[in-house]
């Protein structure tokens, strides 16, 4: 049978219900939270659905590909704990020069172009 993940509108707590298809469309509209009673609506994004068609991790040409069908792996919100821990940083000032070297500073105006 089909597990069927809901999400509460008030506390945004995950409710699974195992169920078949018949008693889905029957109990779907009348399915409360059990910590606050409110109301829940499918969380699609939560079911772990799969395609049929499934291309291996070898067939992938991309790298965006190979980061897709790695990232079907988790939850949207594990994703984000992992986008989160794995922003670049902008730090200040770089690496110093050697001795005599001297970083450009850049020009207040644009860039001029001369035809020779």
């Amino acid at each position: 049978m089909p597990e069927y993940t809901f999400i509460c509108e008030k506390c945004s707590d995950n409710t699974s219900l195992v169920c078949t298809i018949s008693e889905y469309s029957n109990k779907s509209k009348t399915i409360k939270c059990d910590s606050c009673g409110g109301v829940l609506y499918r969380d699609f994004a939560e079911d772990n659905i799969d395609t049929f068609v499934s291309v291996g991790l070898s067939d992938c040409k991309t790298i965006g590909q190979y980061a897709e069908k790695q990232s079907t792996k988790y939850t949207k919100a594990q994703l984000a704990d992992m986008k989160e821990g794995f922003k670049t940083k902008k730090t200040e000032g770089g690496s110093p020069l050697p001795q005599g070297m001297s970083r450009m500073e850049k020009p207040d105006h644009g860039t001029q172009w001369t035809k020779d």
